[in-house]
């Protein structure tokens, strides 16, 4: 089987900034304790192989199959929206235009932050949930590892790696431009992904530690990443009490519901 009939099974299905706002894309976001009703749903009727990559900028289903919409219906019920109304806000990518999207998205050239160097750990992390679950297959392998060594070298020869490529970069040139007396302010950090760790690395280079304020769910793991930084940190009992308390509050998570 050459390149091209190997190509031929891809499809990506994508809903992003460019055609959804925050809040369509939030109604049709995936989250991590959906991987696993989503695999099974898909295996058991073996409609193929896929993965899901789910930011917030972005939702996008990446689909190794004879026919990719027997998967998306699969993924609309377990988001439990209607496909039609999904569909309406995507744009379809198949065989060789798909490879190329995946490549674009991974080296940050479809991102609102041209050249943002998060995204590739984010398809990283995505993939890597799904291939655990055995929904991957050698050819999805092959385009990820391919997309990975593209991103590497576009942040080591072109130039997009300087200026702001970060969304936890871009965060912080934001309030340092647009908030007066940005170091007199207290600033709550509520997250410790990786965005809310880079904001807070980025946001004490240029303000006093002891302004800011990390806080997540998991107490132990916002105290490791604190005493790292140098930052205070709080129970997350105590939210409410630090938002009324804050000048500037970042919400880092991907928690479904509203944090504040």
């Amino acid at each position: 089987m050459n390149t091209e009939q190997l190509h031929t099974n891809f499809t990506v299905v994508s809903i992003s900034y460019e055609k959804a706002n925050a809040d369509i894309r939030g109604k049709f976001s995936f989250f991590s304790n959906q991987v696993f009703p989503l695999c099974k749903n898909v295996q058991e009727k073996k409609l193929g192989k896929f993965f899901v990559i789910s930011t917030c900028n972005r939702t996008e289903i990446y689909c190794y199959s004879d026919d990719y919409t027997k998967i998306i219906h699969e993924y609309c019920n377990v988001i439990q929206v209607n496909y039609s109304e999904f569909i309406t806000y995507c744009d379809v990518y198949k065989s060789g235009e798909a490879v190329k999207h995946l490549f674009r998205v991974s080296g940050g050239l479809e991102s609102q932050i041209l050249g943002d160097f998060e995204i590739i750990s984010q398809v990283r992390t995505w993939y890597k949930r799904f291939q655990k679950l055995g929904s991957t297959n050698f050819y999805l392998e092959r385009v990820v590892n391919t997309a990975i060594q593209i991103s590497k070298k576009i942040k080591t020869h072109t130039s997009l790696s300087s200026g702001i490529t970060s969304v936890s970069y871009a965060t912080v040139h934001y309030l340092l431009n647009e908030v007066q007396n940005l170091q007199d302010k207290k600033i709550l950090i509520i997250g410790i992904g990786k965005i809310g760790r880079n904001t807070s690395e980025n946001l004490i280079k240029h303000i006093s530690e002891n302004q800011v304020t990390l806080m997540n769910r998991t107490n132990e793991k916002a105290i490791a990443i604190a005493e790292k930084l140098g930052i205070q940190t709080r129970k997350y009992e105590e939210l409410q009490k630090q938002v009324n308390q804050s000048d500037v509050i970042i919400v880092a998570t991907s928690a479904p519901n509203p944090i504040v």
